[in-house]
């Protein structure tokens, strides 16, 4: 996967680029969504990390890595078989988000990185966390879509997070 780091980092530079209000904008901080508590336990390679080193220099922005990450193991895929709704995910994830940097956001421009979107309800939890301390923080997602299989994908966020431009 290593190798493949670099290729989805040089794909999310060249949409950028490729993109007329994008190209425009300063990013001031790349971050990534954590990897989760199981994951990290296990010693699982954390593929969004390595797609952040790239695009730290890329874009010749720095990587807040790890800015926010989770006190515990959450699952949507346990959420949804517990019978719990989309929203008590967001809520807990929320709660489970810890701030692991000190890092002044207030009216800074954050390129957010994640391995893959399906629902955004992870981007929505992180979100949320970030503009609870830093309301006028701007957020702006990138996804590297790895393993997205685009059958999986809800319509809506399919044309929610689509590129436009």
């Amino acid at each position: 996967y290593q190798l493949y780091s670099r290729l989805f980092a040089e794909g999310i530079v060249i949409a950028i680029k490729r993109n007329s209000f994008f190209s425009k904008l300063k990013f001031d901080y790349i971050t990534n969504i954590p990897l989760a508590a199981d994951k990290k336990g296990a010693r699982e390679l954390d593929r969004v990390d390595a797609v952040c080193l790239h695009l730290t220099k890329l874009l010749n922005v720095p990587y807040m890595k790890n800015m926010l990450t989770l006190s515990r193991p959450i699952s949507r895929r346990l959420y949804k078989f517990l019978g719990k709704t989309s929203t008590e995910f967001v809520n807990d994830y929320v709660r489970f988000l810890r701030w692991n940097k000190k890092c002044p956001l207030d009216f800074k421009n954050i390129l957010v990185i994640d391995d893959v979107v399906t629902d955004g309800k992870t981007l929505t939890a992180f979100a949320r966390k970030i503009h609870e301390k830093y309301p006028d923080a701007k957020l702006y997602a990138a996804t590297c879509g790895i393993m997205a299989k685009k059958r999986n994908m809800k319509p809506l966020v399919i044309k929610r997070y689509k590129w436009q431009g």
